[in-house]
């Protein structure tokens, strides 16, 4: 699990949630599945509005760069997730829209906190 600290894209204000993630060579992978709900989780959306987060672990934190995956990178990083846990192959069937796959990467300043 990770909290993923985010700033409100309307209010500016930091957001926090508590996600599951899946380690990728190029940085941490998380899914926008909602719970199943058939719309984005609001972390996405302020993450489209400011790409830039904290990203905590029981390691440390650091504020790291979100990459939003497509085509073949978003397939297949989608198929590892539903490999991981069944619950993402349930939030599949159940989904009408795509689900976003966000990479977060090191910034270019390193990051760390």
């Amino acid at each position: 699990m990770i909290e993923l600290t985010t700033r409100g894209r309307r209010s500016g204000s930091a957001r926090a949630v508590l996600l599951s993630y899946l380690d990728s060579p190029d940085g941490p992978l998380v899914a926008g599945t909602n719970a199943g709900l058939d719309r984005d989780p609001a972390w996405v959306q302020n993450l489209r509005a400011e790409p830039q987060a904290e990203f905590a672990t029981r390691v440390g934190a650091r504020l790291l760069a979100a990459n939003f995956l497509a085509g073949a990178d978003h397939d297949d990083a989608w198929s590892r997730f539903q490999a991981a846990d069944a619950q993402y192959a349930r939030y599949a069937a159940m989904l009408t829209r795509p689900v976003p796959i966000v990479r977060f990467e090191v910034r270019e300043d390193g990051g760390s906190r």
